[in-house]
């Protein structure tokens, strides 16, 4: 097999390659800092030779940036999988709020992933890029699961149906990232948060995201069943 594309499917992965995303993923839980990770810590963790790295690709920071996407996109699929056993619209918004707050709990790796987001170091250009390359192609999770829960619930008659679709979608996405900001920023930055914000930058999540669920309710005409 060529050089890793990061467009490739799960199946088609190399065992070498899993090791080395598996490796990033694991240092980045163990605090390393993913600017200085360097080529020989991730096939030390992964129990391979250097070398090998450059069979399947051709910088550092597409192994990185590859490793942390491949991991993203499985914890978003499961959630997605989660989201569509719950009974009705506001339950699977619920949930979705919900998973975020545990997916900060976790660990780091997703406060890393948005943090990289907002950074100019390579890793975070290359990611970036890559976000692009994808959101041109109509390859953007979040999107095209904003999109289907609004559609079902419209046919399940439990949401308005008189706005268009493209900004109902929008609207609930923006309001998902505005709870994941809160969340990320409460835990990475409170002190800048209480000079913006003073004693409200103390709100527990649960209440903030009972609000980010209120105004979504309120826009899409959606009620509690």
């Amino acid at each position: 097999m060529g050089k890793i594309t990061g467009k490739e499917q799960r199946g088609e992965l190399p065992q070498k390659v899993l090791a080395m995303y598996g490796a990033v993923m694991r240092l980045m839980e163990e605090g390393a800092d993913i600017a200085n990770l360097k080529v020989s810590d991730i096939t030390e963790k992964a129990g391979i030779g250097k070398g090998t790295a450059y069979d399947y690709f051709d910088t550092r920071e597409d192994i990185i940036v590859f490793a942390i996407l491949y991991y993203m996109e499985e914890s978003f699929e499961n959630l997605e999988k989660k989201i569509w056993e719950k009974e009705n619209f506001v339950a699977r918004i619920r949930y979705g709020l919900a998973s975020v707050d545990s997916q900060m709990s976790q660990g780091v790796c997703a406060l890393r992933f948005i943090n990289l987001l907002f950074e100019s170091s390579k890793i975070g250009q290359r990611l970036g890029e890559i976000l692009r390359e994808r959101s041109k192609a109509g390859n953007c999770q979040p999107l095209l699961l904003g999109r289907r829960l609004i559609e079902r619930g419209i046919q399940d008659g439990e949401i308005r149906s008189d706005l268009p679709i493209s900004y109902m979608t929008y609207m609930l996405v923006v309001k998902f990232f505005a709870y994941l900001a809160f969340v990320v920023s409460g835990r990475e930055n409170k002190e800048g948060m209480e000079a913006i914000f003073g004693g409200e930058s103390s709100m527990p999540c649960e209440e903030f995201g009972n609000l980010v669920i209120r105004g979504i309710m309120e826009e899409l005409g959606a009620r509690e069943c």
